[in-house]
């Protein structure tokens, strides 16, 4: 039987592989150079004479380790919790802070807290971080004067206030469940920390059309909140169901001359 000896050519001398190898260390030259652009952008440019790239050379685009990291994007969280059916059945809550000049009575931080129902907003102003259970006890004790309820579920970061034992102490008492968040992961708290967003964006309006100081801050926040909740949502009502007038609405930073009842008092102040 007849041999038939069979030579290999190597593939790092085969000419197609040196075509490719070229056309690759070329690619990934122009790539460093506009390391934002994709390697497919750069050979869209060399087709337009943009940059000197051997357009008759066809390569696959190298990888680029460094592109791909930079360019990572967490996926948006898409809540897919209903609502809860009665008001404050869930609450979220959130601390911002410390912000960027103190207040007058040193207050650094505050605690926000919204109703996941009606989506009524209350802020509370405080000067360090540990003071989150006392707003919070103030609150739960505003909801059952208030309204008679208590609430169910509380939504929060897993911040060291809100994990501490004295708050779950509080927690446990009227069987009040903690539902802390993973970490890293901000979004699951998305409904505080839009509102947070929302009302130092209307702090900020309002301080700086009114031209006030900035350690004027925690006033900023409590009257955002409180128009906040006299805003109408998609059903047509207001976070106070429509029982809250808004006759007694004012301009912010606006004079007011009170009125004396005396007879011989002169003009007021």
């Amino acid at each position: 039987m007849e041999q038939v000896a069979v030579t290999e050519t190597p593939k790092s001398e085969s000419p197609r592989f040196r075509e490719h190898a070229k056309c690759s260390t070329e690619l990934h030259l122009w790539h460093q150079r506009f390391r934002p652009l994709s390697s497919k952008s750069i050979t869209s440019m060399s087709t337009k004479g943009i940059s000197k790239l051997d357009q008759s050379l066809e390569s696959i685009a190298p990888l680029c380790t460094g592109g791909l990291v930079g360019k990572f994007d967490r996926r948006p969280f898409r809540s897919t919790a209903k609502k809860a059916g009665s008001a404050c059945g869930k609450v979220h809550m959130d601390i911002k802070g410390p912000m960027d000049v103190m207040y007058i009575e040193k207050h650094l931080y505050f605690l926000i807290s919204v109703d996941d129902c009606s989506g009524l907003t209350v802020a509370y102003p405080m000067q360090k971080k540990s003071d989150a259970l006392k707003c919070y006890r103030r609150f739960a004790e505003q909801v059952w004067n208030q309204r008679g309820k208590r609430i169910n579920f509380l939504r929060c970061d897993n911040a060291k206030p809100f994990l501490s034992s004295a708050f779950n102490e509080y927690l446990s008492t009227p069987g009040t469940g903690l539902q802390d968040i993973p970490n890293y992961t901000r979004g699951v708290n998305g409904t505080a920390e839009r509102n947070i967003l929302t009302v130092m964006n209307m702090m900020r309006s309002m301080l700086k059309g009114t031209g006030l100081p900035k350690n004027l801050w925690t006033e900023g926040i409590i009257t955002a909140c409180y128009i906040k909740n006299r805003f109408t949502s998609a059903s047509k009502s207001t976070p106070h169901e429509l029982c809250v007038s808004t006759s007694n609405l004012r301009v912010y930073c606006s004079c007011a001359c009170p009125q004396s009842k005396e007879k011989n008092y002169g003009r007021s102040i």
